[in-house]
């Protein structure tokens, strides 16, 4: 389930907003699901369940959901600056495939709306103060995942770590974080996506993945006429990128179009949850732009 809240202020138009922007979306998330009641939040923000590479330390369980901030019609990056030029309303975009979830985001969003709840960013606009309403609350058009080859765009860049030792390594250090391309890119992936799953749903998922760039001749074909993209998805698929979260330029990802191929339930599982780590940070957003057949994921026989 996809929902969409507007965040507006009246008379404000344009606003210089850090590209550290999705700390303070993080805390209107929390204060949504405070809102809906302590016992979801504190399930959320407070629990710990056994994890790591030994299954014995206590790790906050993986959040069930995924969201993305639309920052306005003049949304831009400027070269150079810390700070992005963006235009109100926002429309703050959070999905879930579990029911629960999305019934305690609306009930949560309504409660902050009727307790003239504002979200102040001036801490994170430069020399402009900003005090969000909340608006409208709307359920957004969700795809419905049929075919074992998708032709995802990613809404927000993707985070992957790996998720068993010793693949990885120490927080900060290159080779934590993987993208395309990496060594192990493909059978890193697998793990993590198969075992977000289970952590997420609670039982094993078997079978196959495999993601591919963007290269086979069907899958470029649907991707040039593809009216809504920007020509650059065409020239480069796939971008590494470097992000700055809660201060630091710390997290390594990726952004662009790619086809991934497996269960069905696993590619409707990336979708409405979320795609690798930090999903409920505000990264791992994915949008479908094709289902296709899977035909598509096999490599080119050289004649």
């Amino acid at each position: 389930m996809r929902l969409k809240v507007i965040l507006d202020e009246e008379g404000k138009g344009e606003v210089l907003l850090d590209r550290d922007y999705r700390r303070r979306f993080i805390s209107f998330l929390k204060d949504v699901f405070a809102a809906a009641g302590r016992e979801v939040y504190e399930r959320l923000y407070n629990s710990r369940i056994p994890g790591g590479a030994d299954g014995k330390r206590l790790l906050p369980p993986r959040k069930p959901f995924t969201f993305s901030v639309y920052l306005g019609k003049a949304f831009r990056t400027i070269e150079g600056s810390d700070y992005l030029l963006t235009s109100l309303p926002y429309e703050f975009l959070f999905s879930t495939g579990d029911p629960l979830i999305a019934s305690h985001f609306y009930n949560g969003v309504l409660r902050l709306r009727s307790n003239g709840y504002s979200l102040n960013l001036s801490s994170i606009t430069k020399a402009q103060p900003l005090h969000l309403k909340v608006g409208e609350i709307t359920l957004a058009r969700e795809e419905v995942i049929k075919s074992r080859a998708v032709l995802f765009k990613t809404k927000q860049p993707v985070i992957i770590t790996a998720p068993k030792e010793p693949l990885k390594k120490e927080e900060g250090e290159e080779g934590y974080y993987v993208v395309p391309g990496d060594d192990g890119w493909e059978e890193i992936l697998r793990q993590r996506l198969f075992e977000d799953y289970r952590r997420t749903k609670g039982k094993e998922l078997k079978g196959d993945l495999r993601f591919k760039e963007v290269k086979n001749p069907l899958a470029m074909e649907i991707l040039s006429r593809w009216g809504k993209l920007d020509k650059t998805f065409v020239q480069k698929p796939i971008k590494t990128t470097r992000i700055k979260h809660y201060g630091v330029h710390a997290l390594r990802g990726f952004k662009g179009v790619f086809l991934l191929c497996g269960p069905v339930e696993l590619l409707q599982f990336v979708y409405q949850y979320g795609m690798g780590v930090r999903t409920g940070q505000g990264f791992g957003m994915l949008d479908v732009l094709a289902q296709l057949k899977e035909e598509v994921c096999l490599e080119k026989k050289e004649n």
